[in-house]
Formats: structure tokens, sequence, C-alpha cells
């Protein structure tokens, strides 16, 4: 689809809808250049071709202006090509097809090109500014770069497609989803930063690959627990045959597949048990399980008791914890 996109010298101009929300689409030419940009939203970008260095500046420096942020890029270096002298040394992320990044709003910078390698990517602006003042999501977003590996179970392409067919159709309900589309992706993307104490998940380039993508799997795991899942499916997503997925599944969680999937959604379920008063099927229907009768027995065999039982132990209103 990026070859059939114009080519672009400079970035693509804001145009925000009345939802606020912006989407675009950019394929940069040979001579393509950026200067330092200041924005008052949220901007996702997918990079689809290319490579580039996203340089910006740290959050302790929000304060100084874009203007001065430009005036150090005077300082570098002018005997290296421009895209190497821009891209070294500089605080940023260095990015290539498959990757993506969040940048917060307020923050200073720039994409630089490599040099042999322009980019092309999708993007996405949210302005936060149009939720509801009693839920503010600027607390909970971080920004972040996210490797092509670890964005593999997010979904990322197929969500940015089915936002920007909603956000382009003539129905404000379908321009609603689009933007509930949208701040889902962002906490998705950001979530992968907080799950990880606030550290950059992203993987050493010449990590091992099979277990980086088995790791992030089971990262995956623990938060689509309720998804129809098939060890074929998870051996499809981690691009390798099953009898693969199945070693390397065992060695990262020391489980079979369906064990572990099992004990994650009994885990849940018991939770659900002592803390709300859903019914039995309710909450196996809640936790993955179609027919009530395969969530009996995943329960008994990872718990060793029944449902009931668990739902009786929950203490009842007025009723204080044993101290023991």
């Amino acid at each position: 689809m990026q070859s059939r996109l114009p080519l672009r010298a400079t970035p693509a101009e804001e145009a925000f809808a009345d939802n606020g929300l912006w989407i675009f689409a950019s394929r940069h030419d040979s001579d393509w250049t950026m200067d330092p940009t200041t924005h008052s939203f949220w901007k996702l970008l997918y990079f689809i071709d290319g490579g580039a260095r996203i340089l910006m500046e740290p959050e302790a420096a929000n304060s100084q202006s874009a203007t001065a942020f430009a005036a150090r890029d005077s300082q570098l270096d002018q005997t290296a090509p421009t895209g190497d002298r821009e891209r070294a040394g500089r605080p940023g992320w260095d990015c290539r097809a498959g990757d993506c990044v969040l940048i917060p709003p307020e923050r200073t910078h720039r994409i630089v090109d490599q040099s042999s390698q322009p980019v092309s990517l999708y993007g996405m602006g949210v302005r936060i500014q149009a939720t509801p003042d009693t839920f503010p999501l600027n607390d909970f977003l971080s920004p972040v770069r996210l490797s092509s590996d670890r964005l593999r179970y997010l979904g990322l392409p197929r969500r940015l497609r089915k936002i920007w067919y909603l956000q382009h159709t003539s129905s404000q309900t379908d321009r609603l989803a689009a933007l509930t589309g949208a701040l889902d992706l962002l906490a998705c993307v950001s979530g992968v930063l907080s799950r990880h104490g606030g550290q950059s998940p992203s993987p050493a380039r010449d990590a091992e690959p099979d277990m980086v993508l088995m790791r992030t799997y089971v990262t995956w795991l623990e938060e689509n627990f309720f998804e129809p899942l098939t060890i074929d499916s998870g051996a499809e997503a981690c691009g390798v045959s099953r009898r693969k997925f199945t070693s390397l599944f065992r060695k990262v969680t020391g489980e079979t597949w369906l064990s572990h999937l099992n004990r994650i959604r009994v885990n849940h379920a018991k939770q659900l048990l002592t803390e709300s008063d859903l019914s039995v099927a309710s909450i196996a229907f809640q936790v993955g399980y179609e027919e009530l009768s395969t969530f009996y027995r995943a329960f008994r065999r990872v718990t060793g008791r029944r449902p009931a039982e668990i739902r009786d132990s929950k203490p009842q209103p007025g009723q204080g914890h044993d101290a023991t």
C-alpha cells in the first residue's frame, strides 16, 4: 500500500476531525526533512518501510522550546552526512519497519530518516482533551517505542486499518467507535511499558528471536486468555511449527500450553467467584470457556475443588477475615 502513497518532502499537515482524531499516512522522499516539533496531542507512529531515528527531548527538558532544540542541532558535527549527523549521539529511538512509537504531548521531537532508507509510516493523532475531564488519560499513558516482535500480538496494523475505516465513514457512530478504538490502542501500546516496570521492553536486536517472541506471547496470553485460542494459532503467530512452539512454550513457562492457559483462566475465575456475585456460567464465559462442563473440569484439575466451594468461602457482608 505504501508504494501508492505520494512522496512527501515535509510532514503531513494536521487535519483533526471533530472527534479529536487524526489518521494519516506518509511516504518520505529522499530529501524529506522535519523541523523540531511540539504537539498538544498524543501521536502514534507505525513504521511500514525504511529506517529512522526519533530525536526527542527528555521530559525534564519540556520547558525548552523547539527553537532551542533546533539550535543544538546546528552544533552537531558538520562533516558527517546529514542523516547520520543528525542521528548520531542524540537521545532518541532507532526505528525500522514494523516498529511503533508513542510520543506524548508537549515533547519536542523530530524524525530523521536514514539516508539510504526513507521512511513510510502510518500515524494517528489523538487529542486527549476530547475525552471526559473525569478520566485524565494523560496520567495513565507513557511514551514508548515498541519493536516489531513486541507488537505482534497487539494486532496493531489490523487495529489501525479498522480505525482508519471507521474514521472515514459518514456515520457519527462509526466516528465514536474510531475514537474509542484509538484510545484503546494507545492504552495497549503504553501498557506494554508499564507492565515492564517503566523500563523499555524492547529487546536487543540480536537477542534469541524465538525466545523473545515466546516470552512476548506468554505475556500477551496473560491478558488475552479469554480469547478463543489454540496451539496452532499461537504457533502461527510466532511463525514457528507446532512442535517448536510447544517446546519453546514449555521452556519459558515450565508447563504445557493448555495447562498454562487453564491455570490463568481458573485463577481469574477464582477471583471473580470471591469478588463478585456473577453466576458460575457467566464467569466461565467471561474467562474463555464456551462449554460449562469444560470449565468445571479445568477448575477441578487446577484447584482440586468445585467453583461452589470457592464461592462458599467468600466472606459475607460484615464478616471479617480470619487473621490466620
